[in-house]
């Protein structure tokens, strides 16, 4: 819900800057989840297939058969234009030792390293990877043998409470600030993106873009009810839309799409009157 409300503010962003303008709730959810959902940046194009990727589509090559002399069909070729799969489902998704999902898409555990330093095994000790990013200021998430090496006899050298202070500095933020992570309600962020979806649909439905009746006519988009699928569906078909019509030279600017403006306005309508404030816990 989340990943597919994301991808569609940044299109409206990057397709339509003029006609829309940031949502602050929405560019701090962007910036946390930007290796989740964006696979580690923002896309200006491509955009349902980034879409798709996050949601756990690989690529795979088309096949085809080649003909010899006498017209006959030989053995299968490989194409060399890989294509986009449709997303995997997580349905039967096993868990891990810490009780996530193994190929889990939105890990927002991730986002807090206090979470991470509470949960390891043993807890409170850290690994590799949790010092190095405590060290790197999360700039780098992965050490190598060396760096490994290296922190590992920082540690040991200075006095614990040195690596603690580290600690604190780095996950401070996590409990403050305008939007601290360890504050967001995400019961209330799920329930936003499932209502920008709904509203999506409703619109569709009552009054379909110009540039999108071919879609409805060839069934591409879900009939009423006006659910989260149903908006779901929508906002595949304009991204795939809007990619095929940037990939005409002189054809990239779409501010006036109608779809675009339709998502647009959606998303204005949930979000209005809303802060920040709105999703964090009150009392935490």
């Amino acid at each position: 819900m989340l990943g597919s409300v994301l991808h569609t503010y940044n299109l409206v962003r990057q397709i339509a800057p003029l006609s829309s303008r940031p949502i602050q709730l929405l560019e701090h959810l962007c910036d946390l989840f930007v290796d989740n959902i964006f696979l580690g940046s923002r896309p200006k194009r491509n955009f349902k297939n980034v879409l798709f990727r996050f949601q756990g589509a690989g690529l795979a090559k088309e096949t085809k058969r080649s003909n010899n002399k006498k017209g006959k069909t030989g053995r299968k070729e490989r194409n060399a234009k890989p294509q986009l799969g449709a997303p995997e489902t997580i349905r039967d998704n096993p868990l891990d030792a810490a009780g996530h999902f193994e190929n889990e898409r939105l890990k927002a555990y991730d986002l807090s390293l206090f979470h991470l330093f509470r949960n390891l095994d043993p807890p409170f000790l850290g690994n590799p990877e949790f010092w190095m990013r405590v060290f790197t200021n999360r700039r780098v998430k992965t050490a190598t043998t060396q760096q490994t090496l290296v922190i590992e006899e920082r540690i040991r050298e200075a006095p614990y409470a040195i690596a603690l202070d580290r600690i604190k500095d780095v996950t401070i933020t996590e409990f403050t600030g305008p939007f601290p992570v360890a504050k967001i309600n995400f019961f209330k962020i799920y329930d936003l993106a499932t209502e920008v979806l709904k509203e999506i649909a409703r619109r569709y439905q009552q009054s379909m873009p110009r540039q999108m009746e071919a879609y409805q006519t060839l069934e591409l988009v879900q009939p009423p009810p006006a659910d989260a699928a149903a908006g779901y569906s929508f906002i595949v078909v304009l991204m795939l839309d809007i990619d095929k019509k940037m990939e005409t030279p002189g054809n990239e600017a779409q501010e006036e799409h109608g779809g675009v403006k339709l998502v647009w306005d959606a998303l204005e309508k949930v979000l209005e009157g809303k802060s920040e404030e709105d999703f964090l816990w009150k009392h935490l």
